[in-house]
């Protein structure tokens, strides 16, 4: 099951990895595909089984916060300047929110 680059970006910043890096690499892409896109997504940190298995549903939902301020739908990743603060490892608000 692909997944959108945006959400895969965000999920890279959640876990705490280098996203901007992440939004080079996946540049031009609509979505990712675990199986296909397995060896860029251990690169940017996110084990592709467990994306495609669930094990970072937590982390999606969280995007779905409205006060996530992370990489958005539509907008070139690489002009943006996502915030993951209180989002990271966690998968949920955290910290001073």
């Amino acid at each position: 099951m692909p997944f959108d680059t945006h959400q895969v970006l965000n999920l890279v910043g959640q876990l705490g990895g280098n996203h901007q890096q992440a939004a080079q690499q996946f540049s031009g892409m609509d979505q990712i595909d675990p199986q296909q896109h397995a060896g860029m997504l251990q690169q940017a940190g996110i084990d592709p089984q467990q994306l495609q298995s669930g094990g970072y549903d937590q982390q999606l939902q969280a995007q779905n916060d409205p006060n996530f301020n992370g990489y958005q739908a539509g907008m070139d990743p690489t002009q943006q300047q996502p915030d993951f603060s209180g989002y990271q490892q966690g998968g949920g608000q955290q910290g001073g929110w």
